[in-house]
């Protein structure tokens, strides 16, 4: 069975995914696509009906990659 570091293209996702900031998205922070997208994704977020819209295209996640619109928000530090 073939295993990957998913750690570093993540992270820079999360980093790219910063340029969606500005944008209305609720709840989440940013988003981005993560890998390689035959289609470009996107985010619609409607306050009124607390409605979301993810858009996107991906890779299958049963085969050797994966590759989807992604939604995130940082989880608050807390000590032990």
């Amino acid at each position: 069975m073939r295993t990957a570091n998913f750690a570093t293209p993540i992270a820079v996702a999360l980093l790219l995914a910063g340029a969606a900031a500005g944008q209305n998205t609720g709840l989440f922070e940013s988003h981005g696509d993560l890998g390689v997208t035959p289609k470009a994704g996107g985010l619609e977020f409607s306050a009124a009906p607390a409605e979301y819209r993810i858009t996107g295209g991906g890779a299958n996640i049963s085969g050797t990659e994966d590759a989807m619109q992604f939604l995130w928000k940082r989880s608050p530090v807390t000590s032990p």
